[in-house]
């Protein structure tokens, strides 16, 4: 196989391979490291190739997960089908949006400075650091979205989303730069934002029925253009417009204030407008 190989943004990649004399069939399999089974299979016939000086190539229908990935390839004719190739690695990273339950997989999420991020048998989850903030993302900046996600956090610090941010960091391990939406098992939550350092409140600590205490909670933020939608456990608990920051990296932040517990996140889904 020439490709696909290394890391793919796109979640339909183009199978390309050197052709083989008298081959009829080509036969694809493309195995995932992290569920470890064979996801995709396909035969195809040599007319249904695009093939170029001895390069073929074809984009399958199917999309993949984000994850990490194997592909083989075996040539076959009337005389009979080879052996399979050596396995080329790659991985997807989706540009056009994510989709996590986090059993196991959390390819492509990228931690920040501050607490170790762990992929579990059923959640993704961070105990953070003792007075820093911990953050982790997809490096993948995104405008207009619908990001949902399923958290838990118990004890009394602030946990939850941040949006069309940017990774640099303050001394506490803060980004310096992005959109916040977080939440506190007293019942209450807040949105802000942060450009440069420079932070401007768009809603204090407000109190909400929707929080469910020391339990897991639907979080929701919306964007279109300047417009924001902020939701929990499918209520609407703020909407407002602000046009600072128009894209960046989505991801989840939590402080650690010395006696912090784990935060969890079971499922993560972002639909790209």
């Amino acid at each position: 196989m020439i490709s696909p190989a290394g890391n793919q943004s796109n979640n339909q990649p183009t199978f390309k391979w050197n052709a083989k004399e008298n081959a009829n069939t080509y036969l694809f399999k493309v195995y995932s490291y992290t569920r470890k089974t064979v996801v995709y299979t396909t035969s195809l016939k040599t007319s249904d190739a695009t093939c170029t000086n001895g390069v073929c190539s074809f984009t399958p229908g199917n999309k993949l997960d984000n994850d990490n990935y194997n592909i083989t390839i075996a040539a076959a004719n009337s005389a009979g089908t080879s052996s399979y190739s050596s396995p080329s690695d790659f991985s997807v990273c989706s540009t056009s949006g994510f989709s996590y339950q986090f059993s196991s997989n959390a390819v492509c999420w990228s931690p920040t400075s501050g607490g170790k991020w762990v992929s579990g048998a059923t959640n993704y989850y961070s105990s953070g650091k003792a007075k820093y903030w911990s953050t982790t993302r997809i490096p993948i900046s995104y405008a207009d979205f619908t990001f949902t996600a399923r958290v838990k956090r118990n004890g009394s610090y602030e946990s939850g989303l941040v949006f069309r941010g940017s990774p640099s960091t303050d001394s506490t391990n803060k980004w310096k730069s992005g959109y916040f939406f977080t939440y506190k098992n007293n019942g209450t939550f807040r949105v802000y934002k942060r450009v440069n350092g420079t932070v401007k409140v768009l809603v204090g600590w407000k109190t909400s029925t929707a929080i469910k205490k020391n339990n897991w909670n639907d979080l929701k933020v919306v964007t279109s253009g300047s417009s924001i939608y902020c939701y929990i456990n499918n209520v609407l608990v703020w909407k407002g417009t602000d046009s600072s920051l128009k894209s960046g990296q989505e991801g989840f932040t939590f402080y650690h204030g010395g006696t912090g517990l784990a935060y969890y996140i079971d499922s993560a889904v972002l639909t790209k407008k």
